[in-house]
């Protein structure tokens, strides 16, 4: 896509850059040193030639633009230098990604890696996009605080037991076409401003599983509790869910309100703030 784009425009061909909005997009195998150290390189590398490929076919499909691999992680944008509706095609590509994840496990012939799980994070900002290295070399890329907030969301879906999260920005643009999970607001290490998180469930129209909708609904409704200070009447709503679906991102707030029970917060603004990043 990006060279098709330089051909007609040449004078993209050169060091610059500019400040665009776009959709930002990571991906990463969960433990994959783990699978590393099972196998031997010639097939490790085998795999990770296959997975890139079916990534990088659904990242090309909704018109997305590769920025590069970093190991088993993937690096992607949406909305430049094509002009789309990236918030739309990134949510889209998402959840095709994890279609995509399932139709290779079950085609996979080594057991080692029919187990392998993958989280997705993306967020949409105003970003520098452009030729960025030296004159002899040099990619196209996206740097700023979007991007990197986007590779954060990748890393908490490990925390969350998620597969993909989006920050509000994302979320605002596209909430009338997708069907989202509110997880929580917190404020991740060397940031000071919070971010309220958002897991991708569905796009209207798809069939979702009643039983993810419900374990959304009660979520919420938890959730409002929670940010109201009220940690005892959500603990109980969060242990309930935990109970029945057996969710992780709810035995992380079970987690959080028993301890906020024992130490009440002086100052609560129903943002948690985030040790790790």
């Amino acid at each position: 896509m990006v060279s098709k784009e330089i051909l007609k425009n040449p004078d993209r061909f050169k060091l610059g850059g500019e400040k665009k909005e776009i959709t930002m997009m990571f991906s990463d195998i969960r433990s994959f040193t783990s699978y590393s150290e099972k196998v031997d390189p010639k097939e490790l590398v085998s795999f990770l030639n296959i997975y890139l490929s079916r990534m990088t076919g659904v990242i090309k499909r909704n018109k997305g633009t590769l920025d590069k691999y970093m190991g088993d992680a993937v690096i992607c944008f949406f909305g430049a230098p094509l002009e789309i509706d990236h918030p739309y095609l990134a949510c889209k590509t998402a959840l095709e990604t994890m279609e995509e994840l399932k139709k290779l496990k079950s085609e996979l012939q080594s057991e080692t890696f029919k187990s392998i799980d993958i989280g997705i994070g993306f967020n949409t900002d105003t970003v520098t996009v452009g030729n960025i290295g030296s004159d002899d070399l040099f990619d196209y890329t996206a740097i700023g605080d979007g991007m990197n907030l986007a590779s954060r969301l990748e890393g908490l879906n490990k925390y969350y037991g998620t597969n993909i999260l989006t920050s509000g920005n994302t979320y605002e643009k596209v909430k009338d076409r997708f069907i989202f999970r509110e997880l929580d607001d917190v404020s991740v290490k060397g940031k000071d401003k919070s971010v309220r998180m958002y897991e991708l469930l569905g796009e209207i129209g798809d069939r979702i599983d009643e039983k993810v909708l419900k374990k959304a609904e009660k979520y919420s409704e938890a959730l409002k509790i929670y940010r109201k200070g009220d940690f005892k009447s959500a603990y109980v709503i969060f242990e309930e869910i935990v109970s029945e679906f057996g969710d992780r991102s709810s035995e992380v707030m079970r987690e959080r309100c028993e301890l906020m029970i024992k130490e009440p917060p002086s100052d609560w603004k129903g943002v948690w703030k985030m040790d790790s990043k």
